[in-house]
């Protein structure tokens, strides 16, 4: 029976591979490499599985530091920009707070009224 090797088999391929290396043929050298040295190739991507393991898990805690930091910021800008708005120099009109990508309110539209719509009449058919 013929197993492709990919990730998911390459594990139990390389493990019946050695089991049977040391069964049969332990002290010969098959491509180069004594068992001892292929054994230590296995080990290799198990190692790197868990350094990218390790990574994901630095990466993840560096997204929550981020939004931390983003609140954080976010929380300093609204102070900030209230700041600029209670400052008498400045004030709601004034063109830092303007400049910042604020709506001064001078240029801050009014709500509409709402009037009182009267209800629509419909025409009554005659019956006769």
């Amino acid at each position: 029976m013929v197993t492709k090797l990919n990730t998911q088999t390459l594990a139990t391929r390389s493990y019946e591979l050695i089991t049977s290396w040391r069964q049969y043929a332990e002290e010969v050298s098959l491509a180069g490499r004594t068992l001892a040295q292929f054994e230590a190739e296995k080990l290799a991507p198990g190692e790197i599985q868990q350094r990218i393991d390790t990574a994901k898990a630095v990466y993840m805690g560096l997204l929550v530091e981020r939004d931390e930091a983003n609140t954080t910021l976010r929380k300093a800008l609204i102070m900030v920009a209230n700041a600029i708005r209670s400052t008498p120099p400045f004030g709601p009109n004034s063109a830092f707070y303007r400049s910042l990508g604020f709506i001064v309110d001078s240029e801050r539209k009014r709500p509409a009224r709402k009037g009182i719509v009267a209800p629509a009449t419909t025409p009554t058919a005659n019956v006769a």
